[in-house]
């Protein structure tokens, strides 16, 4: 992921170079175990080892400049915005998956031949399942927005500094779509 740690990174790069048979760590993996066993301490020691050997060596190319709460200790006590993940994600993910659900439900009854169960759940969901044409569209520009700033992590020509501030403008855009999306469908 374009926020995993570069000590992780490098482990995984390593530990791929050891002839061992069908293990495989990929550096998502290592975060995970590194938080999973030893919690706060690993993660913000892996935090640590990425400023400590990282930082004098100008970062790895192509990251964009961090933000506060990208900083071990200090990212536990700080928040700044905009924020990755908000309420108004969730609460969209969560409502989309519901309005999916539900219409999957009456198309499989209508499948069946069940018309009886497919009309009670699109009587009982009619007021979120209106809803879904737009939520699906909605996630679609989320993730093409997404996939932008993917790009933008990507590019090896782009200063940190302007990485940064592109990418900070486009997840202010992101979690406006998704504030008015929650608010416009009622999830």
């Amino acid at each position: 992921k374009a926020w995993t740690s570069e000590t992780a990174i490098l482990m995984s790069k390593g530990f791929n170079k050891i002839p061992w048979d069908k293990v495989h760590l990929s550096p998502v993996q290592i975060e995970h175990l590194v938080q999973g066993y030893l919690g706060w301490v690993g993660a913000t020691t892996l935090g640590a080892v990425d400023q400590v050997f990282t930082q004098p060596l100008g970062g790895f190319p192509g990251r964009p400049s961090r933000r506060i709460e990208e900083y071990p200790l200090i990212g536990s006590f700080v928040g700044t915005t905009p924020s990755r993940a908000t309420k108004y994600s969730s609460l969209f993910y969560e409502g989309l998956k519901e309005m999916n659900q539900q219409y999957a439900d009456m198309r499989n009854y209508r499948i069946l031949g069940e018309t009886e169960k497919a009309l009670d759940i699109a009587h009982k969901n009619k007021d979120t399942l209106r809803f879904r044409k737009l939520a699906n569209k909605i996630q679609k520009n989320v993730a093409s927005i997404t996939r932008r700033i993917r790009l933008i992590r990507l590019d090896k020509k782009m200063s940190a500094q302007r990485k940064r501030a592109k990418i900070d403008n486009l997840t202010v855009t992101k979690n406006k779509l998704l504030k008015m999306a929650v608010g416009k469908i009622n999830l």
